[in-house]
């Protein structure tokens, strides 16, 4: 969320774009994507809102070069939803695809849009999101390139010693103080994560009882 406002700085005219793309990169120079259907979904925006030509014609660019893109006034509601939805990569990255992760993710969520209702900040609806990949968003299997995690999970994979934590969970955290909201899961998660970078765990190799009991679940 931080770089529409950075560039709107500098720039009179900036465009938010939501990026819904399922890509596995964990080895140098190679990108696989496990979309069935549009290579991924690319709405895109005047932010903070708006539409003019040049939203349209990016758009019908992106559909013509095989993505899912649709010009959109409330480009920012779609990319909070994202945040949203983001807030369990962290989790999903230090334990994996287990059982529980529906647990913590349901609890991060809750506090997320708490946040942002207290801040006035609109986002889209689960039921939205579903709607708008329906026929679009797809994934499938790819013979030899199992995909085993998201974005996350993908950098501690790649030992880069840095993730997107900071900027998803971090975000609420950073609202929350501002909002006077507790976020202690989001907060948690945080700081857990920045412990296993220190330490260059592997992905996936956090015990699920120490996290859940860690993050008071």
């Amino acid at each position: 969320m931080k770089n529409e406002r950075l560039a709107k700085v500098h720039f009179n005219s900036v465009i938010a774009m939501l990026v819904i793309l399922p890509a596995l990169h964990t080895e140098p120079g190679e990108v696989v994507t496990h979309e069935l259907n549009k290579d991924g979904i690319l709405d895109c925006g005047l932010y903070p809102s708006g539409i003019n030509d040049t939203v349209v014609e990016l758009a019908a660019s992106l559909e013509t070069a095989g993505y899912s893109a649709q010009p959109t006034s409330t480009p920012m509601r779609w990319k909070h939803a994202k945040l949203l939805s983001n807030l369990v990569n962290a989790a999903q990255a230090l334990i994996g695809d287990v059982p529980e992760l529906g647990v913590i993710a349901k609890a991060m969520r809750a506090e997320g849009e708490a946040v942002l209702r207290a801040k006035a900040i609109d986002f889209a609806t689960q039921q939205e999101e579903k709607d708008r990949n329906q026929g679009h968003f797809a994934m499938g299997d790819i013979k030899g390139y199992p995909r085993l995690g998201g974005s996350t999970w993908q950098s501690m994979t790649r030992g880069t010693g840095n993730v997107e934590t900071e900027w998803l969970n971090g975000e609420i955290v950073r609202l929350g103080r501002e909002a006077g909201v507790a976020t202690p899961i989001n907060t948690g998660l945080v700081s857990l994560m920045n412990e296993a970078l220190e330490v260059r765990m592997p992905a996936g190799s956090y015990g699920t009882a120490a996290l859940l009991a860690k993050l008071g679940l």
